[in-house]
């Protein structure tokens, strides 16, 4: 059992790390312990780790980066420090002279033996591990939502374009139905849907693509509900538990989630007089997440019964854009029958502006095939 520290560096960003959420499956698949870390960690949290992997995002963090992973090096060898992600390929002979580490991965991590291994499993098509967020304080944006590929790479290969270097080989894998039912039978559903695609338009599978999004849910109907919190929170804190990880952040996130929904049950008088009674009884005990695990039938039940149930349309975003170049009165009607929200539309190259213009505001055609910008 191997012990091992995640960081990203202390850059503001929308979306969660992808990467190690990748990681952080396959080595909770193996048995080993994990913590996730954004920033400089103090000395304590690392002198007790194996393996440190930190990811990179864009070019223009590079600073901040640099200083990060140096901080890492004063206490670990480089031999184990691993360095991936998006400006670790793109910048990979700058990252190595300027830090010391030589084990930067490029590009997809397609095989565990990259990270020296043997098992030889291919790391980028794993689930992502949503546990990992709870062990920071930080709240990314767009953490809260399903992050899914239908494709991989883009055929233009346009030479300002990063995709090429990235992901070289342009493929559908359109495995979105098992993506989405992972997440759904371990996290719990999330309301929205984030496809991280470069160029979906390019993809021959495309109206087999939006049949299986609107399999899951996503059809423009108000038809779901949260899930019950509380159920969450507690789900939250058995794998921590399950895990051997710390456990007491969550364990009080869930009484300031009681204590917030009591106070909506003022109204049931008696009701809110229960719940009162047990939230008080369960913060006075000495071991609380015991005593949570005692009562949480009944509380469970309590806020199964009066939470807001309002039904909500689940939205569609395809995050790198929809190639104006491509847009036909085929594929956009295909793209109608699903929820879209924000409608990115992406101008690749000054020569197409004509056509992103065309799309962009034709209001007639907007509304004939439902799309909003």
């Amino acid at each position: 059992m191997e012990r091992i520290l995640l960081v990203e560096p202390d850059y503001k960003n929308k979306f969660p790390p992808l990467g190690l959420m990748k990681i952080a499956t396959y080595h909770r698949n193996k048995g080993d312990i994990i913590k996730f870390y954004k920033g400089e960690a103090p000395y304590t949290q690392i002198i007790s780790k194996d393996r440190v992997y930190i990811t990179t995002l864009f070019t223009f963090h590079y600073d901040i980066t640099i200083k990060c992973i140096s901080h890492y090096s004063k206490y670990m060898s480089s031999d184990s420090i691993f360095i991936g992600g998006i400006a670790a390929t793109l910048l990979t002979s700058d990252f190595e002279k300027d830090t010391g580490v030589h084990n930067i991965i490029r590009r997809q991590l397609l095989s565990s033996s990259a990270l020296g291994y043997k098992d030889n499993v291919n790391i980028d098509t794993l689930p992502l591990d949503y546990d990992i967020l709870d062990d920071i304080s930080y709240r990314y944006p767009a953490g809260d939502n399903y992050f899914v590929y239908t494709t991989r790479g883009c055929p233009r290969r346009c030479e300002f374009c990063a995709v090429r270097i990235l992901e070289p080989e342009f493929k559908t894998t359109n495995e979105i139905i098992d993506q989405v039912r992972r997440v759904d039978q371990v996290y719990g559903q999330r309301r929205n849907l984030l496809v991280m695609d470069n160029n979906i338009l390019c993809s021959p599978k495309l109206r087999e693509i939006i049949e299986d999004i609107r399999s899951l849910g996503f059809t423009g109907e108000a038809d779901y509900i949260w899930p019950n919190q509380f159920e969450r929170m507690l789900g939250k804190i058995k794998r921590r538990k399950k895990f051997g990880v710390d456990y007491s952040r969550q364990v009080f996130e869930t009484i300031d989630l009681l204590e917030t929904f009591g106070n909506t049950l003022k109204r049931y008088p008696k009701v809110h007089s229960e719940v009162d009674e047990v939230i008080n009884f369960i913060k006075q005990t000495d071991n609380i997440d015991k005593a949570l695990e005692t009562h949480s039938a009944f509380l469970s039940a309590i806020v199964e019964k009066y939470r807001s149930k309002t039904k909500m349309i689940r939205y569609v975003d395809f995050n790198q854009g929809i190639d104006a170049r491509l847009i036909n009165k085929r594929n956009i009607k295909i793209l109608s029958t699903i929820p879209i929200r924000p409608f990115r539309l992406a101008c690749d190259s000054i020569e197409d502006t004509n056509k992103f213009n065309r799309h962009r505001f034709s209001q007639s055609y907007n509304r004939h095939f439902g799309i909003r910008f």
